[in-house]
Formats: C-alpha cells, sequence, structure tokens
C-alpha cells in the first residue's frame, strides 16, 4: 500500500523503499506475462488483452476446479465430494482473486493528462482515454465484470451466509462458507467482509487519484487504516488472541507510516528530519517482522510439544533444567490418577449430585406447596426442610412421600 502511494520518499527513506520493491517484484519482473501475450492476438492490444483476461479468469478457474473435484469425486467413486467442495472451491478463488482482478480492471479508468489536452492510459500512453474503443472496453469487459464478480459474487455470499448466520456451527454450513468465518469470534461471522472491503478501498484509491491530488490519496488512505485500527482494537473479532495483537501492529504502523509520507509531502526536509523518518520507516518495519517471526516460532513450538512430544524435547529444549520442567510435566499426564477415565468418573459423580440437589429442592417445594400451615407451625417440619436443604444430607432417599404424609 505505502509503496503504491505517490509519495516523494526523501533520501535513505526513498531508497529503503525502492530496495523493497525490487525485492518483492522479483518475481514478476523474472515472469513476463506480457511477453506471452504478444503473440497470440497481435491485433489486440497486449493491455486490452490482460484486461480480458482479469474479466474471465474466475470462469477459467471455476471450470478447472470443477473438472478437479469431478475427476477426485470419479476416482473414489463419492460424488458427494464434488457437491461438498463445489461452493467453497469457488468461493476461495473469488475472494483470493478479488484485489488483484479489481486493480487490473481499475486501471482502465487511470487516465493523465499529457499536455495536448488530451488524457491518456497510465497504463499505455499510446490509448487515449475514452476514445472508441477505450469506451468499447470499458462497457463491454470492464464494468460487467466489475458488476458480477467484484460485487455481485461476494454479496451473494453474504446473503447466504447472513442467512445461516444462526447455524454457523452447523457442518454443513462450515463446510461450505467456513473459510469466510473460521478464525472469528462467532459474533463477528462478518468481520472477513468488514477486512476485504478495507482492502478494496485502498485497492481502489491506489489506482485513482494518483496523479490528480496525491494529497488527498494519502490523507484517505491515513483515515482508513486509523479508522480500522480504532475498530479491530475495539472489537478484537479474532478467536486468537495473538492474531488481534498482529492485525492491530499491523494496522497501526501502515498509519504511522502513512503520516511519515505526508510529512514528506511538505516539500523539502532538513537532513536531520530525513535520517529521523529513515529510522522511524526501517525501525517500524523491522519490529513488526520480528514479531512476526517470534510469535511464529512460538506457534509452531506449541505445535510440536503437542503433536510430538519427544521431537519438542530433543529439538526445542536446550537446558537439563527445561528438559527436566518438561519430563516432570509428562509425567504428572500420564497418572492413571488423572485419566480420561477417572475425570468422567468424576464428572459422573457431580452430576449425580446436582441432580440429587434438584430432587432434593424439588420435593421440598412439593411439601411446602402441599402443606403451607404445616411448614410454619411444626417444628419437624421446619426441622425436615431445614435437612432437605442441607447438601451434605444423604439419606434423602429415607424421606419419602409416605414419610411426609405421615408427619
Amino acid at each position: 500500500i505505502v509503496r503504491s502511494l505517490q509519495i516523494p520518499w526523501a533520501g535513505l527513506t526513498k531508497q529503503f523503499f525502492e530496495l523493497q520493491a525490487a525485492g518483492f517484484g522479483a518475481s514478476r519482473d523474472a515472469f513476463s506475462f506480457d511477453c506471452i501475450l504478444r503473440g497470440w492476438a497481435p491485433e489486440v492490444r497486449i493491455y486490452y488483452q490482460r484486461l480480458i483476461i482479469a474479466a474471465v479468469f474466475p470462469v477459467f478457474a471455476g471450470v478447472v476446479a470443477i473438472i478437479i473435484l469431478a475427476l477426485l469425486s470419479l476416482k473414489h467413486g463419492d460424488w458427494s465430494i464434488c457437491r461438498r467442495s463445489i461452493i467453497p472451491t469457488l468461493l476461495i478463488l473469488l475472494f483470493l482473486t478479488m484485489i488483484e482482478q479489481l486493480k487490473i480492471l481499475l486501471s482502465i479508468f487511470d487516465c493523465r493528462e499529457l499536455g495536448d489536452g488530451k488524457t491518456y492510459l497510465a497504463e499505455d500512453y499510446e490509448i487515449e482515454c475514452w476514445s472508441g474503443e477505450h469506451r468499447f472496453y470499458v462497457i463491454i469487459v470492464v464494468l460487467p465484470a466489475l458488476a458480477i464478480w467484484i460485487i455481485g459474487g461476494p454479496a451473494l455470499a453474504w446473503h447466504k451466509l447472513r442467512s445461516r448466520s444462526h447455524t454457523l456451527e452447523c457442518e454443513q454450513v462450515k463446510e461450505q462458507y467456513g473459510f469466510l468465518y473460521n478464525g472469528y469470534e462467532v459474533q463477528y461471522w462478518y468481520w472477513e467482509y468488514v477486512t476485504m472491503a478495507r482492502k478494496l478501498i485502498l485497492a481502489t484509491i491506489s489506482v485513482f487519484l494518483t496523479s490528480s491530488n496525491v494529497k488527498a490519496q494519502v490523507l484517505i488512505v491515513f483515515l482508513v487504516l486509523i479508522l480500522s485500527f480504532h475498530f479491530h482494537y475495539k472489537f478484537k473479532p479474532f478467536l486468537e488472541p495473538i492474531a488481534d495483537t498482529m492485525e492491530t501492529k499491523e494496522l497501526l504502523i501502515s498509519g504511522i507510516i502513512v503520516l511519515a509520507g505526508l510529512f514528506s509531502l511538505t516539500g523539502s526536509l532538513p537532513y536531520a528530519i530525513t535520517v529521523i523518518m529513515f529510522i522511524v520507516v526501517v525501525g517500524l518495519h523491522s519490529l513488526f517482522m520480528l514479531t512476526f517471526i517470534f510469535e511464529m516460532v512460538v506457534a509452531i513450538r506449541l505445535s510440536v510439544k503437542v503433536k510430538n512430544p519427544k521431537l519438542f524435547r530433543k529439538f526445542c529444549l536446550w537446558s537439563q533444567k527445561s528438559r527436566k520442567t518438561f519430563d516432570e510435566e509428562q509425567e504428572k499426564h500420564s497418572d492413571p490418577t488423572a485419566s480420561p477415565e477417572a475425570e468422567q468418573s468424576e464428572e459422573r459423580d457431580e452430576i449425580d449430585e446436582s441432580a440429587l440437589l434438584s430432587d432434593r429442592n424439588s420435593f421440598r417445594d412439593e411439601i411446602e406447596v402441599n402443606f403451607p400451615s404445616f411448614t410454619s407451625m411444626n417444628e419437624d417440619g421446619v426441622r425436615m426442610i431445614d435437612q432437605l436443604n442441607n447438601p451434605n444430607t444423604h439419606d434423602f432417599q429415607g424421606a419419602t412421600r409416605e414419610k411426609s404424609l405421615k408427619l
């Protein structure tokens, strides 16, 4: 996001972002999709070919996914595999490709004036904006793709998920729509849409306002990040606290870096300020990456400890003291007195005791309803009710209805 903004970073900060962009773009530059498209349809500009591919890619990916699922079902002789998996597979493909697809489709609206009174496409300066050819691809390709894939698909998934919001724990609902709300608290089942809306807004801003008003672009991005940080910090929608912590730090650090970019838009800055800005930007990046790596290591250690204690002891514990403590914990867990059978027996005893107490209370209520004057005057009756109220009384079975009537 920060790299996509047209911020005139100064000095070392600019070099840092250029180096980062080179690192992230290495795989993209190593394989150029345009070279493949060049020989397919020479009469159609490469940019328009990319546009068409972005518009029809969900259809192509969906057909391939359906064929693979059909082959798997045919191999196992169970067509329920295809029926159960087709909806979640198509939705996952749609959501995974939505951001890049949106950037490609919206790039057709990124037009810039070159001084001759006309506007040209930023992706290809040979294409004049809103000429006959440009307008044709906007109406025939881009607008239908935006309506179907960016608006229609997610809206349909939202409607289906909202209608099942009370049965999210149902196995069938989890199979089809679980990837949209797994990992979130039950009351925040919709939060994936909040995250997706933020990404779509930022992707749209990165395409528009690039040349017309950079300050407005940076300010809107800063506002979106701060609002996202506020709501995420307030609601904490993830099930895992560490996920909430990492998302909050990500939004906060991004907001601080964009705020630093606003200072670069004020004009030339003193060298000392540019050095401080560089330290802040690099320090925040490094802090987030180190925190992320640390939490990943902790999560991997915990997973290994649960799944393979021997491997955990051998490779994750280096001191004798920690290994001794770990062995003591393992012995404690392997104690037969703490076996699942013993725990189940204790649980049954608790259930029996609560049932006995409930029976005891119902008997007391029966006496008070049927014999109000008796319970208020007769000392034996009061003593009996007190005895029934005492949870330590285990001879309640002797106090039968016949005994109460006789009394």
